[in-house]
């Protein structure tokens, strides 16, 4: 899995601010799966939905979230690539 792609840091100039929370999240399925479980912990349904194969090709899927930090794609045959969500 590739970690979040979303660069946070704390506030300008130091000062012990906290981190913005992630807007983004990128996840990385090296085996071909018809099903990816995506624990992304965003703590929002992402409207926006990804997928780019392991050939660079956008792919569609069938896309559901069970809760706010979780995200499912289901493709016809089985996948293998990278979604950004957001």
């Amino acid at each position: 899995m590739v970690p979040p792609f979303f660069g946070g840091g704390g506030v300008a100039g130091g000062g012990g601010g906290t981190a913005p929370p992630r807007l983004s999240y990128r996840h990385r399925q090296d085996a071909a799966s018809s099903v990816w479980i995506i624990a992304h912990g965003l703590g929002f349904r992402p409207a926006g939905v990804q997928v780019t194969d392991s050939t660079g090709d956008g792919v569609e899927g069938t896309v559901s979230h069970p809760d706010l930090n979780t995200t499912h794609l289901h493709f016809d045959v089985p996948v293998a690539g990278i979604v950004d969500l957001s």
